[in-house]
């Protein structure tokens, strides 16, 4: 059997118990803070900018609509003077309006694509911190149990030790300090 037990402060223990507690708060305040941040930012990225996007495409595509009807009326317009009339301004806005249309279809595709590398990088991040998550649901708290156990059988342990010390030195010695 190993020699008797070292312990020197059964006041740290209960301290370092303490701090254990403490530190599967932070653990799970901050997974769950981390956690929120992810759901705000896939919400985001996975509901609202697709459909800011898919709302932008479609005004674009209204404004495209337009220019190409005022691009036709202008066309099928004579001057006064009987000559075609200039359709330059016109042509600069239907351009304008088809590269608004593309960039809302190219943003909109962007963030389709960033939404799934973003639910992987989720995957991941889940993965890595379910020890962290295991900890805060109960491995820091079977470490406290563990441990408000073996305060328990050490208090018990200094009571037996002073009741023999007590009735060793016997009544009116003067004994009962701590061991």
């Amino acid at each position: 059997m190993p020699g008797p037990a070292k312990v020197h402060s059964i006041e740290q223990l209960a301290d370092f118990r303490r701090l254990l507690v403490k530190i599967e708060e932070a653990i799970g305040a901050s997974v769950g803070s981390a956690d929120a941040g992810i759901r705000s930012t896939q919400r985001w990225l996975a509901d609202e900018q697709p459909r800011v996007w898919a709302q932008r495409r479609s005004r674009a595509v209204r404004a495209l609509d337009d220019a190409q009807a005022t691009l036709r009326r202008k066309q099928l317009s004579p001057t006064p003077s009987g000559k075609p009339a200039s359709v330059a301004a016109e042509q600069k806005a239907l351009r304008r309006a088809k590269q608004l249309v593309e960039e809302c279809e190219r943003k909109l595709a962007l963030t389709r694509t960033w939404s799934r590398r973003f639910e992987k990088v989720e995957q991941d991040y889940r993965t890595g911190t379910s020890a962290a998550r295991a900890a805060a649901a109960g491995g820091v708290a079977e470490a406290g149990a563990r441990l408000d156990g073996l305060l328990g059988h050490l208090d018990g342990y200094r009571r037996v030790l002073l009741a023999t010390r007590d009735a060793a030195e016997g009544p009116g010695t003067g004994g009962g300090g701590n061991p």
